[in-house]
């Protein structure tokens, strides 16, 4: 079984008594109301699919920007073969410019559950649809929720995502349930560009989802994360970085 700690708790076992950052006070001060959209920082909001599929909800609190997390999405197999496109049901429902045919993909899931007598759970959620409203810039990456997926290699690009959006106006968060993934990368994200230690950005993050939890694989990928920040500090920040993930501006309807 996978251990999951609360964020508070990961927290309150490694804080110092030093002074406290600016946004951590802040945090503290805020009374967070809802239940799908949170405020972690000014203008950085943490969600669930709930909160990224009510667009209504979205342009109340001025969200312009997306960053969603989703399980790995694959094409289904065949007999021993797989189609050598990767994530490629994923790609063709979100990005319409990606010229798939999901008729074929669904013949071919047809032709694997006949060949089988079942459907793998890998295929069971392949059919999941991401939340692309018009008008939204998005960022898609894809790690499974599974004590073991490591979404280090996504943290940059996803930070720095977060970052060049938050200029513009406020940025979502989120996956599915808003408790694991989502909390995890907002940790990444606010030890980079508000220089909080790990401790402090667990602290954040838990103020404003009390139910956020860091895995141990997500841990191991944070402190490693916390390393090569460390290594860094001394570079110039840099608002882009390449692969990580997709990032896609939603076309205006009509």
């Amino acid at each position: 079984m996978v251990d999951r700690p609360k964020m508070a708790s990961l927290a309150a076992a490694s804080s110092s008594k030093g002074s406290v950052a600016e946004l951590v006070t802040w945090a503290r001060t805020q009374r967070h109301k809802g239940r799908g959209l949170l405020q972690v920082a000014p203008g950085i909001y943490l969600g669930n699919k709930q909160a990224a599929a009510n667009a209504e909800l979205l342009a109340l609190n001025g969200i312009t920007a997306v960053c969603a997390i989703g399980a790995r999405l694959r094409a289904p197999e065949v007999g021993h073969a797989r189609l050598g496109l990767w994530n490629a049901e994923f790609n063709a429902l979100s990005f319409p410019s990606v010229h798939i045919s999901l008729e074929m993909l669904q013949a071919l899931r047809l032709s694997r559950q006949e060949s089988c007598g079942h459907e793998t759970s890998e295929e069971r959620v392949s059919t999941a649809r991401p939340y692309n409203h018009p008008g939204l810039v998005y960022h898609h990456i894809s790690v499974e929720d599974d004590g073991a997926s490591s979404i280090l290699p996504f943290l940059e690009a996803s930070c720095d995502f977060i970052h060049a959006q938050a200029r513009q106006g406020a940025v979502l968060v989120h996956c599915k349930g808003g408790i694991s993934r989502s909390p995890s990368l907002l940790v990444a994200y606010l030890m980079k560009h508000e220089r909080l230690a790990l401790s402090e950005a667990f602290e954040v993050c838990s103020l404003a989802q009390p139910a956020a939890r860091c895995p141990e694989n997500f841990q191991c990928d944070l402190e490693a994360w916390a390393k090569q920040l460390e290594e860094l500090q001394e570079e110039p920040e840099d608002d882009t970085a390449e692969g990580g993930g997709e990032t896609i501006q939603a076309l205006d309807a009509g």
